[in-house]
């Protein structure tokens, strides 16, 4: 099943869900100005995000299709006041296009993804590696302001991930 297949189905068996825990984590460190919900997923988060007075931007559904981050950027150019949402973004997205992203990327990031292995995923799922995602955002000239690992994220009934959260910012 594809990445797409695989999202398309599960928003159609499901219905949308309150803000997750990292919403409501990251809304007390959010600035002013846009948020890019870059892996807005059903919308629930950015819906929450706009109710709460930020200006919140999902790229219409594009997180289905791999690479669409790269149009998200040229449609949202770096001014100075945007801030990255990216829950369960970037364990789906391969190294080399998380690479690109932090290169490209100018402003606030918040970050939250799996670093365990799921056993019999059936849509891509790559585990962050936290050592080499930390050393490419200080490489890059991000300030890392907190990161954590915890399987208090995120847990679903018996499923507890293990989840890294980041946040972190880089202007120039």
């Amino acid at each position: 099943m594809t990445n797409h297949d695989y999202w398309h189905k599960y928003y159609a068996d499901n219905k949308q869900q309150k803000p997750s825990k990292f919403a409501k984590w990251v809304k007390p460190r959010l600035g002013d100005g846009k948020v890019i919900d870059i892996g807005c997923g059903d919308g629930r988060d950015t819906e929450y995000l706009g109710a709460e007075g930020w200006d919140p931007h999902a790229p219409e559904g594009e997180s289905f299709v791999r690479g669409t981050w790269r149009n998200m950027l040229r449609r949202y150019p770096h001014s100075g006041d945007m801030t990255l949402y990216a829950r369960w973004f970037f364990h789906a997205i391969t190294e080399v296009e998380e690479e690109e992203l932090l290169r490209r990327w100018k402003g606030e990031l918040f970050i939250e993804g799996r670093v365990d292995e799921v056993e019999n995923s059936d849509h891509y799922r790559r585990p962050h590696d936290v050592a080499k995602l930390l050393e490419n955002l200080r490489w890059y000239g991000y300030e890392v302001l907190y990161d954590k690992l915890s399987d208090k994220y995120s847990p679903q009934g018996e499923d507890k991930p293990i989840l890294l959260r980041v946040h972190a910012t880089r202007w120039t």
